[in-house]
């Protein structure tokens, strides 16, 4: 399919949708210089498309140069905010490197887009937590868990919340509720959510904390 492509290319070499196949066929292969060459060369002619920046991204990420990968997510995240691989790994990105503003907005965002998945306002709420709204946070997570009573991580960091802010009497009531449900469920769906962060590079240290009392 390269050869075919080549042949192609080397007749019109304008052709967009050539340059694309050269592109994607060469990441395929893991010809990433070779991707990124003809992927570059597309952008220069269609330079709005976030579809070829998010690949770019994708590619630098996976060379592992981060700086590039960032500046094509964020153009293509520009161009197009729905995209959410682009949305999750700038979110990550942000998360890593302790930018938990930039990554509450790209989370909120993602709660508009995804609004039937817990994770995300978890992750609002996990971001307001760690620049120290302990306020915003709380709300954050007492609404969550009027939608999700059952959210095991919600329930955890609600208790722990409330310990610090001395609310011992919601705290007892909390903690009753956690242990119910931890008997009932397991962990509730919390494993995955606690992986998801410890994947991004962040111990959000509520895992074990909010049941121990």
């Amino acid at each position: 399919a390269l050869a075919a492509f080549r042949k192609v290319h080397a007749m019109t070499p304008d052709n967009a949708e050539v340059l694309y196949q050269l592109g994607n066929v060469s990441d395929m292969l893991g010809d990433f210089p070779a991707a990124i060459k003809h992927l570059e060369i597309l952008h220069a002619k269609v330079s709005t498309d976030p579809g070829i920046l998010a690949r770019l991204g994708a590619i630098h990420a996976a060379i592992g140069d981060e700086a590039k990968a960032l500046h094509y997510y964020q153009e293509s995240h520009r161009l197009y905010p729905s995209d959410m691989d682009v949305l999750r790994w700038l979110g990550t990105f942000y998360v890593k490197t302790g930018n938990w503003e930039k990554a509450r907005e790209l989370y909120q965002l993602a709660c508009m887009i995804k609004p039937k998945d817990v994770k995300y306002r978890l992750l609002v709420a996990t971001c307001l937590r760690k620049v120290g709204n302990v306020n915003d946070a709380l709300a954050a997570y007492e609404t969550i868990h009027k939608v999700y009573p059952d959210n095991v991580e919600c329930l955890r960091h609600l208790c722990r919340l409330y310990g610090d802010l001395g609310r011992t009497k919601d705290v007892d009531e909390c903690q009753v509720k956690l242990r119910k449900v931890e008997a009932e469920d397991g962990d509730g769906g919390v494993g995955g959510f606690a992986n998801e962060l410890a994947a991004m590079g962040v111990g959000d240290g509520a895992a074990g904390e909010g049941g121990s009392g």
